[in-house]
């Protein structure tokens, strides 16, 4: 999870990207540390199509944008996908 504003990264492992999990981190890692975001931009995942995110997005007031199929569009996330998976293969050929 990405701050456009600040610029400040979240990563945290997850076991799988089900909508349960998901949610469950998004409320856990973000919304418990940082306050609610007045919105959120995801791309088209079924985690984020589901009616589980869906409703924790309404009750907590959340505007859901939705970046288009291409990830280019999410760049500022992509961009930052390339060094973590880099550390990642990195750590794990290591060890």
């Amino acid at each position: 999870m990405i701050d456009k504003y600040t610029r400040g990264v979240e990563a945290v492992p997850i076991l799988d990207i089900t909508a349960k999990t998901t949610a469950g981190a998004f409320f856990k890692i973000w919304i418990a540390r940082f306050g609610t975001p007045s919105k959120i931009k995801t791309d088209q995942g079924c985690q984020f199509e589901s009616r589980l995110f869906k409703a924790l997005s309404h009750i907590f007031g959340i505007k859901r944008i939705l970046s288009s199929y291409h990830p280019q569009s999410n760049g500022m996330t992509e961009e930052w996908h390339r060094p973590l998976k880099a550390a990642l293969k990195a750590y794990n050929t290591e060890h």
